[in-house]
């Protein structure tokens, strides 16, 4: 059995503990100490009840209680092609870090994949994704839509809250709320007409307004250089992009190397700096910054082919924003690959996603958070 704290309402990818800030910081949010905290290390995995659906490309938060899962695609035995749901689940996490039976919350506005969402207490946000209804060639913003989740675990209608910026798309990234605003990561393409042409990673960011919709959106280009699909993780001080893939101009190349910026007062990324590399070139894995630490899990070394990766790799974060040393932690029971992960009370999940093709019905939990001795 898992022993450990648990508190609801844990913003996406940002799990809330104890006397701790829910931006995933580790920041004390009171004078009261920590009951448990990031060590560095991943307690072994343990392997809860399977989604009713097998999933890859979709997005997972933990909101008012619940692990939701939303969207996402499979290719069905014997079946040729991916298919795409728009089935919202949820189960319940136990005090424990243990999950409940998992049920239907609701539908998406469509079936969707490559989707991106984040959390605030009973609130989901759909911020983007690739949604069978999108008209082909639709170039028009895409719409942010927001539903709330309720204590019985059944996911309200969602209501647009404004649309993103013109040209963003968050497809299969990383967002989050934080100070009251909703922050994003965009990968922008090589484009000889923009600015910077050679394309790069962009935050975006828009407060929250009291009648729950979106203001002015402000967009920042904080690393110049196209990054397909790295590992990015946000921290409320610092953000990240870790490892990705190249350009084709570079070959298409998986890296192991990363960046940082700094996050300003007003929730700007400053300029961006290297940090340690990873120990191996990684793309589609993700990312969670914990208590001071992030942690890279999955992803693989290939971007048309190769197997999911089991390594998880844990990095300290000093104050400079720096990581430290890279070192291996608990593998996941199989490599995974396109999988989504949320972090909440003292316990990291990792639901669906492929190993060697199609979608997976698995999830598995392990201890993030460790008791503090008094």
């Amino acid at each position: 059995m898992k022993l450990g704290l648990l508190c609801a309402g844990a913003l996406s990818l940002a799990a809330c503990a104890s006397a701790t800030d829910t931006a995933g910081t580790g920041a004390p949010s009171s004078s009261a100490p920590p009951a448990s905290r990031a060590t560095g290390e991943i307690a072994a995995w343990e392997t809860e009840a399977p989604m009713p659906v097998a999933r890859g490309n979709h997005c997972v938060v933990a909101a008012n209680g619940f692990l939701v899962v939303v969207g996402g695609n499979h290719k069905p035995k014997g079946a040729s092609a991916f298919e795409t749901v728009a089935d919202v689940h949820v189960a319940r996490i136990a005090n424990d870090g243990s999950l409940g039976a998992w049920t239907l919350a609701g539908k998406a506005p469509s079936p969707v994949a490559s989707c991106t969402a984040a959390a605030s207490g009973r609130d989901v946000f759909l911020v983007d994704g690739i949604f069978e209804d999108d008209a082909p060639g639709d170039a028009s913003p895409r719409k942010v839509r927001r539903a709330t989740l309720s204590d019985e675990g059944t996911l309200g209608d969602w209501s647009e809250i404004g649309a993103l910026p013109d040209g963003v798309r968050v497809l299969y990234a990383h967002a989050t709320v934080s100070g009251g605003a909703l922050h994003a990561f965009h990968a922008r393409l090589p484009d000889a007409a923009a600015d910077p042409p050679a394309g790069g990673v962009a935050l975006v960011r828009a407060a929250l307004r009291d009648d729950g919709s979106l203001g002015a959106w402000d967009q920042t280009t904080w690393l110049t250089g196209f990054r397909g699909h790295p590992q990015y993780a946000f921290t409320g001080g610092f953000i990240y992009a870790l490892g990705g893939y190249a350009s084709a101009e570079r070959g298409n190349a998986v890296l192991a190397d990363g960046a940082a910026a700094a996050i300003d007062p007003a929730g700007a990324p400053g300029a961006s700096f290297p940090v340690r590399a990873l120990p191996k070139p990684t793309s589609f894995g993700k990312a969670i910054a914990v208590d001071g630490w992030v942690f890279v899990i999955g992803g693989k070394d290939e971007i048309m082919t190769g197997k999911g990766r089991a390594d998880v790799f844990a990095a300290k974060i000093a104050e400079s924003g720096e990581l430290g040393e890279w070192t291996a932690v608990a593998p996941l029971p199989q490599g995974r690959t396109s999988h989504a992960v949320a972090v909440h009370g003292d316990f990291v999940y990792v639901v669906g996603g492929g190993y060697d093709g199609g979608g997976l019905d698995t999830v598995f939990s392990a201890r993030v958070r460790f008791p503090v001795s008094p």
